[in-house]
């Protein structure tokens, strides 16, 4: 994959919680959990996470604050997974994956401004 500048923190921030959820989903029933990144188009890379649990119910929507389909969750990890990649330029959603589990895709543009001064820079 080519460089992107970004701060990398955050980037681990949504990646995490996106991995998280989605081996939770899973819940130690056989199932899996897959991350892949691509570049879909030039000057862009799209990160996608796939999990074959029991998916999201169309009547929630997870990146609403304090929205979860988790009995024990908060509602804030994925609200704060769309404000940084918003931050930085980029796009988060999900799909609902055939015959079950959920996708969640994020895109990124591998040029454009930099957001803030990414950690470990040596500007």
């Amino acid at each position: 994959m080519p460089p992107r500048y970004a701060d990398e923190v955050m980037l681990r921030r949504v990646l995490d919680n996106l991995i998280k959820n989605a081996i939770e989903a899973v819940d130690r029933k056989p199932g899996a959990v897959t991350v892949c990144a691509t570049i879909p188009s030039p000057g862009k890379i799209c990160i996608t996470v796939d999990d074959d649990g029991p998916g999201i119910p169309e009547s929630i929507d997870v990146f609403n604050l304090f929205e979860t389909t988790k009995p024990d969750g908060t509602g804030i990890g994925l609200a704060v997974a769309d404000q940084l990649i918003a931050g930085h330029g980029g796009t988060i959603g999900h799909a609902p994956r055939s015959p079950r589990g959920t996708t969640f895709k994020i895109e990124l543009s591998l040029a454009g401004s930099p957001v803030g001064k990414a950690h470990g820079s040596t500007d």
